[in-house]
């Protein structure tokens, strides 16, 4: 048996990053932002994509939680 995938209107993902409808079109218009597709004349993003993108905009530190930082003055 497979998963029904789920979808997002823009409404729903402008929520999700609290941001205006408007940002998110304008994302769509910069071909930012993640995948879309057209249904009709809806706009959906698919949740796989969303966590998908979200990922990719990881960013690292400059140092992890696990390093320790000496002092090298002496």
């Amino acid at each position: 048996m497979t998963e029904t995938p789920v979808y997002l209107t823009q409404r729903e993902l402008a929520t999700r990053y609290r941001l205006s409808v408007r940002t998110i079109e304008r994302w769509r218009a910069d071909s930012y932002g993640p995948a879309w597709i057209t249904i009709g004349a809806s706009i959906r993003y698919s949740m796989t994509d969303v966590l998908a993108w979200e990922a990719a905009q990881r960013s690292v530190g400059c140092a992890s939680a696990h390093e320790t930082v000496t002092n090298t003055n002496k």
